[in-house]
């Protein structure tokens, strides 16, 4: 996969300024050599993770390095992962006799567009703030308000983490965040925080245990907002229909649509909740495919299309769902199709978590038609993987 980037120029003369190798600088921030040639001559582009050890390697801001000068028209995603690019890359270089924010005032400020880059799918991006502001973290702590800001933080992590396959840490961080949450005195926060507790079960495959975490919830659910209900509903179906609990499922799967309000933007918990058409879509697939009902499941896909405006992750997500619908009702050309998109959204997105999700279907898949030609091709796009990887 070939990129078109523009060469850091300014990258290139701080180098040479210093009289640094390309070596050096690779040997310095876990690259390699032709990496870093490859980001000096415009033939790849710099990830924000990299982005941010180079502003902390060289002692100079992002703008100084060449990373915030472009002058094309930048899209409302790209302007945020700017934004927060900028704060944290300069606050890690300044410092600490500079003025300017604390680490849990930037992280408040901060934390609406941390979510949406975080349901986005900019893993980097939310990556190398976490490796900002969780080692100082808990020792910031001093009252209900910035234990409801280490919450969100721990909640963030924990989202990293799941996309990342490190469920041992996504389980500690929802743990965390759920502590966090109980000195905050917000239920909507405690109850969140144990529903992705619980969902990190749900990728262990241990449903039991998912459901156990759901259940801790009922008791706070009346302290909580509607929309916080409808949630824990869904995924409480999706665990009873992966226990093969048909009645249950279907139960609470109509419980959470009776909850559903018909706003979707709740300011309660708006900041890390973030609530759209297509993320209940993918809940209501969820359960159905668990139920093993792939005429309703495709029913649901061909009804609810996926806008042109949702993020890559809800595309990822999506195509992975579809792509079990099409496996369930033996569509193999169907499911092919879908595949090759589901992976492209996968290395897209870095979601180690989305890749997996791909790569058991297509080992599914692999039994039911052991033969076919079609998925010695899809064999072949799985083991691919960009050429540049940063």
């Amino acid at each position: 996969m070939m990129y078109k980037s523009k060469p850091y120029v300014k990258l290139r003369e701080e180098r040479e300024r210093l009289d640094w190798t390309q070596s050096y600088v690779a040997a310095q921030i876990g690259t390699t050599k032709e990496t870093v040639s490859r980001w000096e001559t415009g033939r790849q582009p710099i990830s924000s993770r990299f982005q941010l050890k180079l502003c902390s390697l060289f002692g100079k801001s992002a703008k100084e390095l060449g990373f915030l000068d472009n002058d094309q028209e930048l899209t409302s995603m790209d302007m945020l992962r700017r934004k927060l690019l900028k704060s944290f890359g300069v606050m890690a270089t300044a410092p600490a006799s500079v003025g300017g924010d604390d680490p849990l005032t930037l992280l408040e400020n901060s934390m609406p567009a941390l979510w949406q880059l975080g349901y986005s799918g900019s893993l980097d991006l939310i990556a190398l703030v976490l490796a900002f502001a969780l080692p100082s973290l808990d020792s910031l702590v001093q009252d209900k308000h910035s234990a409801a800001i280490a919450s969100q933080t721990y909640q963030l992590d924990w989202m990293y983490a799941n996309q990342m396959l490190n469920f041992g840490r996504a389980l500690k961080s929802s743990q965390k965040a759920y502590e966090y949450a109980k000195l905050s005195g917000d239920h909507n926060l405690m109850a969140v925080s144990l529903i992705r507790k619980a969902h990190t079960y749900y990728h262990l495959k241990q449903p039991a245990r998912q459901l156990s975490v759901q259940e801790e919830v009922l008791p706070m659910l009346k302290n909580t907002t509607p929309l916080v209900q409808s949630w824990l509903y869904f995924t409480m179906a999706e665990a009873q229909a992966s226990l093969n609990q048909e009645y249950e499922a279907k139960q609470a799967f109509e419980l959470a649509e009776k909850k559903l309000p018909l706003s979707l933007k709740d300011q309660a918990t708006s900041a890390y909740a973030l609530f759209s058409r297509e993320w209940i879509l993918k809940y209501q697939l969820m359960i159905f495919l668990r139920l093993k009902e792939a005429k309703p499941a495709l029913e649901m896909i061909e009804k609810h299309r996926l806008e042109k405006g949702a993020s890559d992750l809800i595309w990822c997500e999506y195509l992975n769902r579809r792509c079990e619908t099409m496996l369930l009702l033996g569509d193999m050309d169907e499911m092919a199709l879908t595949f090759e998109r589901a992976l492209q959204f996968a290395e897209k997105t870095q979601s180690e978590l989305r890749l997996n999700e791909i790569s058991e279907t297509y080992t599914q898949a692999a039994k039911k038609w052991p033969k076919e030609t079609r998925l010695k091709q899809l064999r072949m796009l799985l083991h691919r993987r960009t050429q540049y990887d940063d």
